[in-house]
């Protein structure tokens, strides 16, 4: 009985861990570049957002969004 528990877990753990990796496709994976493209964007309107807000200073925004861009 202490087995079949034991295999029963076993079994579980390996579905719970491997399911989500086989239901992801190969065409769901986006590209490096393009990755990297909507975080730089999403920097830059979190920017804007803080700059319209009053949480930073209009010198320090031209500062995020350069160092921004040189990455």
């Amino acid at each position: 009985m202490l087995w079949i528990i034991c295999a029963a877990l076993a079994a579980v753990t390996f579905l719970a861990i491997f399911a989500p990796l086989m239901r992801r496709g190969a065409g769901d994976v986006e590209p490096a570049a393009a990755y990297d493209l909507r975080v730089y964007r999403d920097q830059l309107r979190e920017v804007e957002r803080d700059l319209e807000r009053g949480l930073i200073a209009q010198p320090d925004a031209e500062r995020l969004r350069s160092t921004s861009a040189a990455r």
